[in-house]
């Protein structure tokens, strides 16, 4: 994990962490942790974001993603999801 944590320190974007479940199945949630503590610190990241398929917990396996606070997580709408933005209005419209 040290070599990992290393590595995604150094990048000079915002993060996207896409398939955390491996953090949750070998109890490695604290990573999300201190990466989340680096954010908008002098030489720290701009920014992370960890997408958690869910209804309203921010669950992974069953294990907590840390947040501090409400404005740490946001809800992407169902309509986003369909494209509905994108599809002239037809709230049928599938992706």
């Amino acid at each position: 994990m040290p070599i990992i944590e290393q590595k995604l320190t150094r990048v000079n974007q915002t993060l996207l962490i896409v398939f955390p479940g491996l953090l949750a199945r070998y109890d490695q949630m604290t990573l999300i942790e201190r990466l989340r503590d680096k954010i908008g610190r002098s030489g720290g990241l701009r920014g992370v974001w960890v997408l958690v398929a869910g209804d309203q917990r921010a669950l992974i396996d069953g294990k907590a993603v840390p947040i501090i606070s409400a404005g740490q997580r946001a809800t992407i709408p169902d309509s986003w999801l369909r494209n509905v933005h994108r599809a002239n209005g037809d709230k049928d419209a599938h992706v």
